[in-house]
């Protein structure tokens, strides 16, 4: 009886040597920001109010979290969020807004967004910025209507 367990003692001892020695799996970062709302390509007058929804997820928590929003390629703005929207690891849903007022816009301007990221696997690692897929905006007149009346009128 006592040969038996020491039999599994040792098969035991020998199992958990294994494990020890061989070599974990290398860990990867998994993190996912998108936009969700308005639609990926809209329309805007210069003094509207974009509200915007966002949902991300990661297995590492995000050590910074921005909106970049740019006018005609040119960034204008890096707005950090608050991060209890996005604080620890997980699923999380940001629901905001910013006013195109903000930046000047005109008609026909075109305005475009996304959501970056900043991460690391480990304190030791280095940082990895994940970007949002971006969305656009076209600046259109306060007056659309007049102004293709004016158009039509004028041939």
């Amino acid at each position: 009886m006592k040969e038996q367990e020491n039999a599994l003692a040792a098969k035991n001892r020998e199992k958990r040597a294994k494990r020890k020695t061989s070599p974990k799996k290398p860990e990867k970062l998994v993190a996912e920001l998108k936009l969700i709302e308005p639609e990926p390509e809209t329309r805007a007058k210069p003094m509207d109010e974009i509200l915007w929804k966002a949902a991300g997820k990661t297995n590492r928590p995000f050590h910074k979290l921005r909106l970049v929003v740019s006018i005609n390629g040119e960034i204008r703005q890096k707005t950090p969020l608050d991060p209890m929207y996005w604080q620890g690891k997980g699923k999380f849903n940001v629901d905001e807004a910013f006013a195109l007022d903000e930046f000047d816009v005109a008609p026909f301007d075109l305005v475009s967004y996304h959501l970056e990221g900043v991460s690391r696997l480990n304190p030791r690692s280095p940082e990895v910025t994940i970007y949002s897929p971006p969305q656009f905006i076209e600046v259109r007149p306060f007056r659309e209507d007049a102004m293709f009346g004016i158009m039509e009128g004028s041939g």
